[in-house]
């Protein structure tokens, strides 16, 4: 092995055995000696690429993952999609949510649409909402869950909890969306009727940051799921770009709802239906305030 290789996967291992959530109870003298035979004859950084793949899928968390410098470089696609919305019976607002992944400037234009959205149908003085992330595969949660502030009202949205019991919290403080005191995104948009019933629409496709925006909800009264579980992959990444471009995510934390309850799997909706909009909207016509 030359030590170029040897250099970058030493690296690359140090970063899993010191960010990975799963780090504890790992065997690493174990993953080290299988990944270094694994790349023996290892002569440039990418020929070390098996064997880190090798080190992950014995660590176990299918969250975790090494990306081709490839793949890396087009991790921001052009033509996101933004948050669109409509009414529903003329008294149900409904909120589709897609995943996001790309830059900032994508993100702002990702948020300005929520805004807008929001604003217009709150304007119909809609009795219920529902919030559509069916489709969301996941990407930066923050514009996500900075959209949905309104919805949200302020406080303690959920939380990152690390293997050693540590929290980091994300919340709503006014306009504010926050990871601990850090601001990440702002909202200065209000409802005419704040806390009003929301209903959540989940399925399989529900994905990570999609995960990240349905544990925002989980815990807040007059809140209910509807659909199909989620992926399971309700855990949180950490990103780390290699000397070759390649981008090594690594798993280092589990989310835990307002109420303190730890997912880290997928997560089982309040009621199991093939037709969340009818189910969601049933329910949502039983509340007193579509009554």
């Amino acid at each position: 092995m030359s030590p170029a290789a040897r250099g970058y996967l030493e690296h690359a291992l140090d970063l899993l055995e010191g960010k990975a959530l799963d780090r504890f109870t790992v065997n690493w003298p174990k993953v080290r000696v299988e990944a270094f035979a694994r790349a023996r004859d290892a002569r440039v950084p990418a020929d070390t690429h098996r064997a880190i793949r090798g080190a992950i899928s014995t660590i176990g968390n299918r969250h975790t993952t090494l990306l081709e410098p490839a793949v890396a470089s087009a991790a921001f696609p052009a033509g996101t999609a933004v948050p669109r919305g409509d009414l529903l019976d003329g008294r149900f607002a409904r909120l589709t949510i897609p995943g996001f992944q790309a830059d900032q400037t994508a993100a702002e234009r990702y948020v300005s649409a929520g805004q807008d959205v929001i604003k217009r149908l709150d304007a119909a003085a809609p009795c219920g909402w529902l919030i559509d992330l069916g489709t969301n595969t996941g990407g930066n949660m923050w514009p996500m869950v900075t959209v949905l502030a309104p919805l949200l009202g302020d406080g303690r949205a959920g939380s990152f909890v690390g293997p050693d019991g540590s929290r980091i919290a994300w919340s709503v403080r006014g306009d504010h969306v926050l990871q601990g005191e850090r601001t990440m995104g702002t909202n200065p948009v209000r409802l005419k009727t704040p806390s009003p019933p929301v209903a959540i629409l989940v399925s399989q496709d529900t994905i990570s940051s999609g995960e990240a925006t349905l544990v925002s909800f989980l815990g807040l009264d007059r809140v209910r799921t509807f659909g199909q579980p989620t992926a399971g992959f309700s855990t949180a990444n950490e990103s780390f770009e290699l000397s070759d471009g390649a981008l090594l995510i690594v798993t280092t934390a589990t989310m835990a709802d307002r109420t303190g309850r730890r997912y880290g799997k997928s997560i089982a909706p309040d009621e199991r239906t093939g037709d969340q909009v009818a189910a969601a909207t049933a329910w949502l016509a039983r509340d007193p305030a579509c009554a």
